[in-house]
């Protein structure tokens, strides 16, 4: 009788390592993309104003955070929990702002997001988060408009 329950607890074992090991496989290969796609962007560069003509390093950051926030928004973890996903992206639009703050388009990509993810919960009627999402697009707009665009009309 020992031998039949060890054999079943040993099946089982198999079985949860097996779910684990794929598991642990897919996040291995999603790190290994952020890395990736980290690796070109430098978090220490300062905000200062876009000149007429930006740099080729502004504009190679530009691209980088674009791709960051563009591979957010494919959901690479493949999660279902869309409230997840949309935090996700939205930290990827907050870490570039603090580089490139002074990119009108950003800020309002960002706020456009949310604003689209509060249609999303509209439909779903979780009216709760829709304000949430509504009243973030705010505060980004009002963050925009009082620190880094005071004169940018394109955002007023």
């Amino acid at each position: 009788k020992s031998i039949v329950v060890l054999e079943y607890q040993s099946k089982s074992a198999k079985k949860i390592i097996d779910e684990r090991i794929r598991d642990f496989h897919i996040v291995r290969r999603i790190a290994k993309d952020l890395e990736i796609l980290t690796r070109a962007i430098d978090r220490n560069t300062p905000c200062v104003p876009s000149t007429t003509s930006p740099s080729a390093d502004e504009i190679k950051q530009l691209a980088a955070w674009r791709k960051l926030i563009a591979w957010e928004r494919s959901n690479p973890l493949k999660t279902e929990d869309s409230l997840l996903l949309t935090r996700r992206v939205v930290l990827a639009y907050e870490q570039c702002l603090l580089c490139l703050g002074y990119h009108t388009d950003l800020w309002y990509e960002a706020c456009a997001y949310l604003e689209q993810m509060s249609r999303v919960y509209t439909e779903r009627g979780d009216t709760h988060l829709v304000k949430h999402f509504l009243d973030d697009a705010s505060s980004l707009y009002e963050r925009a408009t009082q620190t880094y665009m005071k004169s940018n009309m394109l955002l007023y």
